[in-house]
């Protein structure tokens, strides 16, 4: 179970406490070493007791969604549904790494070259550009004052609309709110930004990088 000898993206079969399962070697958008586990449902508690009894020395815990969005909004990952679609495509999305335009053949291969050559009118402020981060919160605010999703971005000063949040938390590391968002192409770190949330505009900036740096062999 090293990393060395189970590596990214491959697959075993495992035995649990006598219970078969597939076991998937993935980042599952946290940024951490982890495992997916596929298995019969009716070994789902044997399968769960096994585990948190033999982890307890290594200090396993539980991890709730909220939890589980903090890790990934921190490490810069994309989820499907939020920042990625059927409305959008690789290259505007900061994906376009992922796609060997060199390929001799491959199912929507011309789409994708005609896409590739666009030039876009906006951009997921991501890993590849930057994420959003909004002011810290003040005395007396809460989970209300941090973006969920569908909040508008302005130009601060400006009425225009030049951007929408896909999904934000809070930072434990910086300490603020940040989130994903669809901006314009032409916003770039030195402009200072306001998000609606709530009924109040929140000052916010892009970030050069994701707060949290990803381990070499995620």
């Amino acid at each position: 179970m090293s990393d060395k000898g189970f590596g990214q993206r491959s697959t075993r079969l495992l035995r649990l406490n006598n219970v078969p399962a597939v076991a998937a070697r993935t980042s599952t958008l946290t940024g951490q070493l982890s495992f997916e586990l596929f298995h019969d449902r009716a070994d789902t508690l044997n399968l769960y007791n096994t585990l948190m009894r033999e982890g307890e020395s290594y200090g396993i815990t539980n991890c709730g969604q909220d939890a589980f969005n903090i890790m990934r909004l921190e490490h810069g990952f994309k989820l499907w549904g939020r920042e990625l679609t059927l409305d959008t495509n690789p290259f505007e999305c900061g994906l376009h790494h992922l796609v060997d335009l060199n390929k001799k053949d491959f199912i929507g291969k011309t789409s994708a070259v005609e896409l590739s050559q666009k030039k876009w009118n906006r951009k997921l402020v991501s890993l590849n550009e930057a994420l959003l981060a909004c002011d810290t919160l003040q005395e007396g605010q809460d989970w209300e004052s941090i973006p969920k999703g569908n909040e508008v971005i302005r130009r601060q000063g400006a009425e225009e609309r030049i951007g929408q949040i896909t999904s934000g938390t809070f930072s434990v590391r910086l300490r603020r709110p940040i989130a994903y968002a669809w901006v314009s192409t032409d916003i770039s770190t030195d402009d200072v930004l306001t998000v609606d949330i709530g009924g109040v505009r929140s000052t916010a900036r892009l970030l050069e990088k994701p707060p949290a740096p990803l381990p070499e062999n995620v």
